[in-house]
């Protein structure tokens, strides 16, 4: 009984230390090169096996059916976990650049060296683009994106920023990045 707790608390720790490894990896080389070498390699996804699978072993030894609250505790971890491996398999990640006054209904991603459109069932039309900056300094606060949201015959004002991120249709927009010219850079991603 003691040596899966044990377990449980080493391999959570491991995962701990993993995921600020992969936080630092993800600020230095970017989104994409964290996500295909850190998130979505085999042996994270086994670690996180690995704990699910523990937490199910400690469920049963220690008969926590008992105790619901610590038992709908352990159960949440598992519906998490659940719903990441759901997100990794099903799910759709990738970029979108929005220029000035022209509709956008489309991204891309990128899986090692492939690169593949996608359609959107709306599109987006970049309004403007502001960079908020600290208060006597040039450095970026905020992006800020203001957006023209086209679904049929519905049209909506948008605002997105790295805090506030767009839902719509089963998809997460994030304000992630810009470029000289004033476009805006979007991270997409859908899960099913």
């Amino acid at each position: 009984m003691k040596y899966v707790r044990h377990i449980t608390s080493v391999l959570l720790i491991i995962l701990i230390a993993v995921l600020a490894a992969g936080t630092i990896v993800e600020k230095l080389h970017g989104s994409d090169f964290a996500l295909a070498h850190v998130y979505s390699a085999w042996w994270f996804v086994g670690l996180w096996a690995l704990v699910a699978i523990m937490i199910v072993i400690m469920m049963v030894k220690c008969r926590l059916w008992k105790r619901l609250s610590v038992c709908a505790l352990h159960l949440s971890i598992l519906f998490i976990l659940l719903g990441a491996l759901l997100t990794m398999l099903t799910g759709q990640h990738g970029r979108m650049k929005l220029e000035p006054n022209r509709p956008n209904s489309h991204f891309y991603i990128q899986e090692q060296d492939d690169i593949t459109k996608v359609a959107l069932p709306f599109s987006l039309t970049l309004d403007r683009f502001e960079i908020e900056k600290y208060p006597n300094s040039n450095k970026p606060k905020d992006y800020v994106s203001y957006l023209q949201l086209t679904d049929g015959e519905t049209q909506e004002d948008i605002v997105i920023s790295m805090n506030n991120i767009l839902r719509h249709k089963h998809y997460r927009f994030y304000q992630s990045d810009y470029d000289e010219q004033g476009n805006s850079i979007l991270d997409v991603a859908r899960a099913y």
